[in-house]
């Protein structure tokens, strides 16, 4: 009877440390590196990369405090504008920023509490019409054609 070699198996009480989680490929959540070398890093004042450096979330959360910080920098350029024509100018950037950034936070909470009731019947109705086969999912390119 031949022996086969085997690798050696630690003792229950005899595990090391529990190995880290696996991560995933990109960068980590809560990754800053973007806010310093990323695509607006060298639009940032040092005020303002402090100012997003405070912000711990991802997401539209990051995009709203973005949009923030300019409509912060706006308001500041507004103090030292006299002229009418500027100072209309300034609102109506105010304006289409503040519009902006309400859809963005209205935007965040509906991803935040996912859908509705009307939302998840119209998908059940939806998921049953297309398991029947009377309707083609255009979701699924694999999807067989509706029975006629």
């Amino acid at each position: 009877m031949a022996t086969t070699p085997t690798s050696p198996l630690p003792s229950p009480g005899s595990e090391g440390p529990p190995a880290p989680p696996r991560r995933r490929r990109g960068g980590q959540p809560g990754n800053r590196n973007a806010l310093k070398h990323g695509f607006y890093a060298s639009r940032f004042r040092k005020a303002d990369l402090n100012a997003l450096e405070a912000c711990r979330s991802t997401g539209l959360a990051d995009e709203i405090n973005l949009l923030r910080v300019h409509i912060r920098r706006v308001v500041e350029l507004g103090a030292n504008v006299n002229q009418l024509d500027q100072s209309i100018d300034l609102l109506r950037a105010l304006c289409f920023a503040v519009v902006s950034l309400t859809r963005l936070i209205k935007a965040h909470a509906f991803l935040a509490t996912g859908p509705d009731e009307i939302t998840l019947a119209i998908q059940q109705v939806y998921d049953e019409l297309v398991a029947a086969n009377k309707i083609v999912d255009e979701t699924n390119p694999a999807s067989p054609p509706p029975d006629g």
